[in-house]
C-alpha cells in the first residue's frame, strides 16, 4: 500500500520523506477544482524537479469538466505532459480520456469518478481501458470496498481515507450571489474558507468559491485509523491523504499516525486521543464505512 498526499508547498520534502510519503498529488491550473496546492504550467518543473531529488512520485489533478472550446488547449497540454515526469493525472471528464487514448497516455491515466465508482463491474470497465488505476467512491461502505478489491485488482485501486467530503459543487456563485442579494457587494474572497451552519445542527461545514463555482464540504474529517489495516490486507494499492484546508504540518502529523498504526508504533485508541488533544474542535467521522447511503445504483 503506497500512501498519496495533498502538499500545500515544497517547503517540507524532507519531512514528507521521513515519514515515507509515496507520492504528491497537486491540481493543474485552469484544470483542477478542489485542490490543495494549484500551480500553473510554468511552476510545473519545480516541482518535478523537487520530487525527483526526493524519490516522490508525482501527480496531477485535472479533474474539472470541459467545454467544447477548451479541448483544443487541452490536447496541447496534454501532449506537453506526455514528455515531463508525471506518474499520473486524476481526470473526471470523459473527453481526457479520450485525449489520453489517442496520444497513447491511458495508462498514466487515473479515473477520478467521485460518487460513481461504486461496483466492481464499473471498475473492471475502467481499467480494462488501459487506465493506471481508479479511485472508488467515498459513499460505499468498507465491506463494500472490500468486495470489490476481492473481485478486481486491488493494486489498481485508490481510495480516500482521510480529510472533508466534498458535498456540493456547483457552477454558480452561490455566496457571492447570497452576498449581493443582502446588499454587501464584494465582500467574499475567492478560494477563502468559509463555513455554513444548518438552524438544526452544530456542526459547521467549509464553503468557498473560486472561478469555477461554489464547493462545500462536510463538517466531519473523514478518517480510517480504525480501517487502514484491512484495507492493507486487501492490498488496496493507493491511499489518499486529502488534507484540503490545512497546512502540511497537519498532512504530515496524519500520515504519521496512518505509518504509525501499519508499523505497530501506534494502536488506533492512542491515535484518537492524541488526534482529539491536539485538535479538540475537530469531529472524526468514518463517513459511510459503516453506513449504508439510502439510494443505490
Amino acid at each position: 500500500m503506497k500512501f498519496i498526499v495533498t502538499p500545500s508547498t515544497l517547503n517540507y520534502m524532507q519531512q514528507y520523506k521521513e515519514e515515507k510519503a509515496d507520492a504528491f498529488l497537486i491540481g493543474l491550473a485552469p484544470y483542477a477544482v478542489r485542490s490543495n496546492a494549484v500551480v500553473d504550467l510554468d511552476e510545473l518543473d519545480i516541482w518535478i524537479k523537487q520530487c525527483e531529488e526526493y524519490d516522490i512520485a508525482l501527480y496531477l489533478l485535472m479533474n474539472r469538466f470541459f467545454f467544447e472550446e477548451e479541448l483544443v488547449e487541452l490536447y496541447e497540454t496534454m501532449q506537453f505532459l506526455k514528455k515531463k515526469n508525471i506518474v499520473g493525472i486524476y481526470y473526471s471528464d470523459e473527453a481526457l480520456l479520450q485525449i489520453g487514448i489517442e496520444l497513447g497516455m491511458q495508462n498514466r491515466l487515473i479515473y477520478q469518478g467521485e460518487t460513481l465508482l461504486t461496483n466492481h463491474m464499473d471498475v473492471n470497465a475502467y481499467l480494462e481501458e488501459g487506465l493506471q488505476r481508479v479511485v472508488l467512491a467515498k459513499e460505499i461502505t468498507l465491506e463494500e470496498i472490500l468486495q470489490i478489491a476481492n473481485a478486481s485488482n486491488a493494486k489498481q485501486l485508490e481510495l480516500c481515507i482521510h480529510g472533508h467530503m466534498s458535498m456540493l459543487h456547483s457552477r454558480r456563485f452561490l455566496l457571492s450571489n447570497y452576498m449581493e442579494f443582502l446588499d454587501r457587494h464584494g465582500e467574499i474572497k475567492p478560494n477563502h474558507m468559509y463555513h455554513i451552519q444548518e438552524a438544526t445542527r452544530d456542526i459547521k461545514m467549509p464553503i468557498y468559491e473560486d472561478a469555477f463555482g461554489t464547493y462545500i464540504y462536510s463538517g466531519e474529517i473523514q478518517n480510517a485509523f480504525a480501517q487502514i489495516k484491512q484495507l492493507k490486507e486487501a492490498n488496496i494499492g493507493m491511499v489518499c491523504i486529502d488534507t484540503k484546508f490545512y497546512d502540511d504540518s497537519y498532512t504530515l502529523e496524519m500520515l504519521k499516525y496512518y505509518q504509525g498504526i501499519l508499523n505497530g508504533v501506534w494502536q488506533q485508541e492512542e491515535v484518537m486521543n492524541q488526534y482529539y488533544k491536539n485538535y479538540p474542535n475537530h469531529i472524526l467521522s468514518n463517513g459511510f464505512l459503516y453506513t449504508k447511503t439510502s439510494k443505490t445504483k
